[in-house]
């Protein structure tokens, strides 16, 4: 009996220690910066199992994440080089002598100047909203004029005259909120329907029903990639 009850024991703490020493591994391979490793799964939904799926979200949440931060440093190396670029050649046509400083020459400067500090000041808000301190005013308002103010703030693009913006608002809509974090959210969504839609039309439509109140923006133009969607509210 004490001979079985011996074999028994040790055939179930293999059972039980085998997964977790292989859990250990991977996990010891994702902090040295090897996130392609997985725990490979049984069909047994165990405790043990269980802590392997998560380990495996784990994984591949900071790999989606690490991609994401790469394409950042990407796209943002990619916007500050265009204006300093356009910069550099004006500044060094008017020490050579090859252009003269006129107005015009000087305005295209300035714009791309503007450019800089708007993103840098995109950067600044990105992080002020990630802060955890941050304080939302809450204010009666009217969402209507909310909407009614990011489509001023956005409306008149030289570039996209033949883009029309049609606001469908049936009745006034009131709520409590921050009129200045809406105003961003809705210039924000705004700004990014005109910079992917080359022509036709966007659509603002508002509702309230028991549920709450509803939103939409509807444009014609190409869409976000399917293989993106699920990503949309990572960081980023």
């Amino acid at each position: 009996v004490l001979v079985g009850a011996y074999l028994f024991s040790r055939f179930i703490a293999n059972g039980l220690s085998r997964p977790l020493v292989e859990i250990k591994k991977i996990a010891g391979r994702m902090r040295e910066g090897d996130l392609g490793e997985r725990v490979i799964l049984s069909r047994s939904q165990t405790e043990i199992e269980e802590v392997g799926l998560a380990l495996n979200y784990l994984a591949d949440t900071l790999q989606q994440q690490e991609k994401l931060r790469k394409n950042l440093t990407a796209d943002v190396a990619h916007e500050l080089r265009t204006p300093l670029a356009a910069i550099q050649s004006h500044i060094e046509a008017f020490q050579d002598g090859i252009w003269e400083a006129t107005p015009d020459k000087l305005q295209v400067c300035h714009n791309q100047v503007m450019r800089l500090v708007q993103l840098v000041s995109d950067l600044e808000k990105l992080s002020a909203a990630e802060n955890p301190m941050i304080q939302l005013r809450r204010e009666s308002l009217c969402l209507n004029e909310v909407i009614q103010d990011s489509i001023l703030a956005v409306t008149g693009r030289q570039d996209k005259q033949s883009i029309s913006l049609v606001f469908h608002e049936q009745e006034k809509v009131y709520m409590v909120g921050d009129y200045d974090r809406l105003l961003q959210v809705f210039v924000n969504l705004l700004n990014n329907a005109y910079k992917y839609t080359l022509e036709g039309r966007i659509d603002l439509g508002i509702s309230e029903d028991s549920s709450g109140i509803s939103v939409t923006i509807t444009d014609t133009g190409a869409g976000i990639n399917p293989d993106e969607l699920p990503f949309i509210f990572e960081r980023f």
